[in-house]
């Protein structure tokens, strides 16, 4: 079987060969497709990869949803969007009372 690292990379090679916004869920989905244990999931995803189609982002949230249950995926990304951009803020604001920045 493909190690942790190899399937990984798979998933991380496919979203940046098609565009796609390399997010948790978007990892997810498409780190679960590559390890293969996921038939349904599978089975959804390759039409997908056969007919070279684009996978837009209501695509992402309909089947992160569907095989993961997320009930608002536009909510919960900026949500983890804003957590992170009020990390950079605090680490910027320490770095530059310690000069670090």
């Amino acid at each position: 079987g493909s190690s942790i690292y190899q399937l990984a990379g798979s998933a991380l090679a496919y979203l940046k060969k098609k565009s796609i916004p390399a997010n948790p869920h978007n990892f997810k989905i498409w780190y679960e497709f590559f390890r293969g244990t996921n038939a349904k999931l599978k089975q959804v995803l390759q039409p997908l990869l056969q007919t070279n189609a684009d996978f837009s982002e209501e695509q992402c949230a309909e089947i992160y949803a569907e095989f993961f249950g997320a009930k608002d995926y536009t909510a919960e990304m900026n949500s983890w969007s804003e957590e992170m951009d009020a990390v950079v803020r605090e680490v910027s604001s320490v770095l530059s009372e310690t000069g670090g920045g």
